[in-house]
């Protein structure tokens, strides 16, 4: 069975609107079935907008809502030894630090000195 259902009796024209179910085992609404009233690509990664029954909205990739993301299963032993995953997070953190630091230099042309 698909994880999608499209709502009934509900027409928007060009917006996006049906109900899915949340697959994926790590999210704290798995299981749940959600609204889902929008879609954006961001990263690379397509996120839906979910709709709360008491008004609020956020973000999930689409990704968690696939059969394939309720088929992840944790394991007892890790994959990858724990040097690797540091090294990982070293490089995956350069391009935020190179960034903070042309924003800082940036901000530093472009200052006034008030007269």
């Amino acid at each position: 069975m698909s994880a999608l259902r499209h709502r009934k009796q509900r027409h928007d024209a060009g917006r996006l609107c049906f109900d899915a179910v949340v697959t994926y085992r790590s999210h704290p609404l798995c299981g749940q079935t959600v609204e889902i009233t929008g879609s954006v690509e961001h990263d690379f990664c397509r996120h839906l907008l979910i709709r709360q029954d008491h008004g609020g909205a956020f973000y999930l990739p689409a990704w968690m809502i696939t059969p394939e993301a309720g088929s992840i299963k944790p394991v007892d032993t890790p994959r990858l030894p724990l040097e690797r995953l540091r090294d990982l997070r070293a490089l995956l953190d350069l391009p935020l630090h190179s960034r903070e630091d042309e924003l800082v230099s940036t901000g530093d042309v472009d200052a006034t000195t008030p007269s």
